[in-house]
């Protein structure tokens, strides 16, 4: 019995080092591996210039997402025999990622009204036309098409870059306005974040999975009792599913 412990716990340590265990732990390949990566990149931001370290961001916008979309809805590639795309890795991937949130992050920027509310419109308009275009492939292919949400795709990074800016805009406004009950809630909800991540998909599943005695989804309520539209279903799944991940963090 020991041995076949002893041997389950070698797959299971074998499987984790070649996939994720689960769909959504995919970021910690990439985290740990910018973690290994940050004394060095850290001694590298401290030592050049915010124009160089932009200049980083641009190659890899160009050799990462730029490339992605090429080869997602063009079929090129500059190369048959070389890969110059730094999507092919996930570490290098999501370095552009890393280094842009600490340019848009520095402490000494403040962002304008009318940075933050252009920031707040192409964000919208990015999330409306994905979700539109999104729709329309689906269509087209007869089944649900989401390689808009691509998160290395060129429009992503630019939604994500402009959400960063809103968000920490907001941020800065909330906590210099000196609100204890709104700060404190922040607080709260900011630390169970991650476990409440680790866990939602479970919870998720359990609900969908109807392990409480009823089904609880995007399509369905107290299933079978109700049947619902989506628009009133993702919500409630949502809320569901963070209200009681977070009691379980918490």
């Amino acid at each position: 019995a020991d041995l076949m412990i002893g041997d389950g716990f070698l797959v299971a340590l074998k499987t984790m080092l070649i996939k994720p265990t689960s769909y959504h732990l995919w970021f910690f390949y990439a985290l740990i591996g910018l973690y290994v990566l940050t004394p060095i990149l850290r001694h590298w931001v401290l030592n050049v210039s915010e124009r160089e370290i932009y200049f980083f961001v641009f190659i890899w916008f160009v050799l990462g997402p730029c490339l992605q979309a090429a080869k997602y809805f063009y079929g090129i590639s500059i190369s048959p025999s070389i890969d110059y795309s730094l999507s092919s890795n996930i570490i290098f991937t999501s370095l552009g990622y890393f280094l842009l949130g600490n340019l848009l992050g520095r402490r000494e920027k403040r962002y304008k009204k009318d940075q933050i509310l252009g920031a707040t419109f192409l964000y919208l308009a990015i999330s409306l036309l994905t979700a539109f275009g999104t729709l329309v492939l689906t269509g087209m292919a007869s089944k649900v098409d989401v390689i808009l949400y691509d998160i290395y795709l060129p429009h992503n990074v630019l939604a994500t870059a402009s959400l960063f800016v809103v968000l920490k805009s907001a941020g800065e406004k909330i906590f210099s306005s000196a609100h204890p009950l709104l700060m404190t809630i922040i607080r709260i909800v900011s630390s169970a974040t991650f476990g409440v991540y680790l866990i939602h998909v479970m919870i998720l599943e359990s609900l969908a999975d109807g392990m409480l005695g009823f089904k609880v989804s995007a399509t369905r309520l107290l299933y079978p009792s109700y049947q619902i539209p989506v628009y009133y279903g993702i919500p409630i799944t949502i809320g569901a599913t963070f209200l009681i991940s977070f009691i379980i963090v918490c």
